[in-house]
């Protein structure tokens, strides 16, 4: 269930906006990314980065430079039409909503740190799966359930988006963009110095 983070706050504002298609769309493809992560822990995804160490910082600088772009467009957002209307540039940028999804996960390495967690909690307990049907029923599992979350946040924006004054809105987008632009400069901080 990810909580926090782009990906979260994109789909959340594609919801805000009406934008649902394209809020399921970007969550396919980031549960596409972090299932394909949690596959590669499954497997060996430790063996490549320790064989070529330099990949490690490169991600990680990259991964930082997309939080500060991030960060500086969602401090830049402008609120949508009130009616929730997509603009047909919009609907032409449908489908770089999955592979929007996909790259800011997929450019995050600390998922992979993250599902390196998850699965040796799971060893500890005796329940990490073993066998490649196991392992691969369980990638699958993490790919749907993330989209089934992210579905059912987008319904329930829908039932209650209303409710919410848009000035609102635009401040928590705004907040959320600063939080991000930090979060990057600390990280490109914590790399080089």
């Amino acid at each position: 269930m990810p909580i926090a983070g782009p990906v979260s706050l994109l789909v959340v504002k594609r919801g805000v906006e009406g934008r649902y298609r394209d809020g399921i769309l970007l969550a396919s493809g980031a549960a596409t990314a972090e299932a394909g992560y949690c596959a590669g822990v499954l497997y060996g995804y430790n063996f490549l980065l320790d064989r070529w160490p330099p990949l490690r910082p490169l991600l990680s600088a990259f991964g930082a430079l997309l939080l500060i772009a991030l960060g500086i467009h969602f401090m830049r957002g402008r609120r949508p039409h009130a009616d929730g209307r997509v603009s047909s540039a919009a609907l032409a940028a449908r489908s770089r909503e999955s592979v929007l999804g996909f790259t800011l996960v997929g450019l995050n390495p600390s998922v992979a740190i993250s599902w390196l967690a998850v699965l040796t909690a799971l060893h500890a307990m005796g329940l990490e799966p073993e066998g490649n049907g196991d392992r691969l029923i369980f990638v699958a599992g993490v790919g749907l359930g993330i989209v089934a979350w992210f579905g059912s946040l987008l319904y329930m924006l829908h039932r209650g988006r209303d409710r919410i004054p848009p000035i609102a809105l635009d401040r928590m987008v705004r907040a959320v963009g600063g939080g991000l632009c930090a979060a990057g400069l600390y990280t490109l901080y914590a790399l080089f110095f």
